[in-house]
């Protein structure tokens, strides 16, 4: 795979900032892998016919493709520094070679439609335990809360809070006995 010329897929910072489960390319890059992210860049780029070793620190997951025109436009995340993700341009490509074949698809990870449906429980879930910020009081004297509401300290004012975690005024949330 090392031998294989591979070039800058131009644009993916603006369409795909991140992977929508695993968040920035080089942490996507580092989950499919199961390794540590290299220190240094994995690229060799092509400059006035000679191949050169980048020696850069890797900060990035770079968006790289197959230059020859014959194979399909599927893209890699490959671990590179600044420098070498922003080279060339697509009117003018530069040729790498990579120094390890860490190659990892950039296809977007699936994982997030459970994450999704889970969040959504879990929000119903906390309407049920709303717990509310500050310190938990007991109402004014001659007060009684009603069953479920909450009452609160909070900058030195009392709170009211609705079962469903809305803010309440007094006059809802007690009774008196």
């Amino acid at each position: 795979m090392a031998s294989r010329i591979w070039t800058n897929c131009h644009g993916t910072s603006k369409r795909q900032k991140k992977c929508s489960v695993c968040g920035p390319w080089k942490t996507h890059w580092i989950q499919r892998q199961n390794k540590k992210l290299p220190k240094k860049c994995q690229l060799q780029y092509k400059k006035k016919g000679k191949w050169i070793m980048c020696t850069n620190d890797a900060n990035v997951g770079a968006h790289i493709r197959r230059l020859s025109s014959k194979s399909s436009n599927k893209q890699f995340i490959v671990p590179a520094c600044y420098g070498c993700n922003k080279r060339g341009s697509k009117k003018n490509p530069v040729e790498f070679k990579l120094k390890t074949g860490c190659l990892v698809s950039a296809i977007q990870c699936t994982v997030r439609a459970k994450k999704t449906q889970s969040r959504t429980k879990s929000k119903t879930a906390r309407r049920h335990s709303f717990n509310p910020p500050g310190r938990k009081i007991s109402p004014p004297k001659g007060y009684k809360l009603k069953p479920g509401y909450k009452c609160r300290i909070t900058k030195r004012k009392r709170s009211y809070w609705t079962p469903t975690g809305r803010k309440s005024k007094q006059k809802n949330a007690c009774v008196k006995p």
